[in-house]
């Protein structure tokens, strides 16, 4: 939205709230008029704890490598028990 200098001041408190709570947002815009947000909420694949608790117990130090919001990165991390979290990486970036 930036880039296209489309405002969203009349969104973000409500953004900020979503997204505090470990939600991801995505601005929309429509004619260059910031039109409202999409929410996203991540679910953990069935088996993705059980998988990465025995890669730790083979003393596997596990991280999470991401492009989503901290809020959100830490809450899967959290939930998974991961302690090594990089969030909000651009595509770039994870090559590196």
């Amino acid at each position: 939205m930036a880039d296209r200098q489309i405002s969203v001041d009349r969104l973000v408190a409500r953004a900020d709230a979503l997204s505090g709570a470990g939600r991801t947002v995505i601005y929309i815009a429509v004619d260059n008029q910031a039109a409202g947000i999409i929410v996203i909420a991540y679910q953990v694949r069935a088996g993705a704890k059980k998988a990465i608790s025995a890669l730790q117990k083979l003393g596997i130090e596990v991280a999470m490598l991401t492009g989503d919001n901290k809020a959100t990165a830490q809450r899967i991390a959290d939930e998974l028990g991961i302690q090594t979290v990089f969030a909000e990486v651009q595509p770039g970036q994870k090559n590196d």
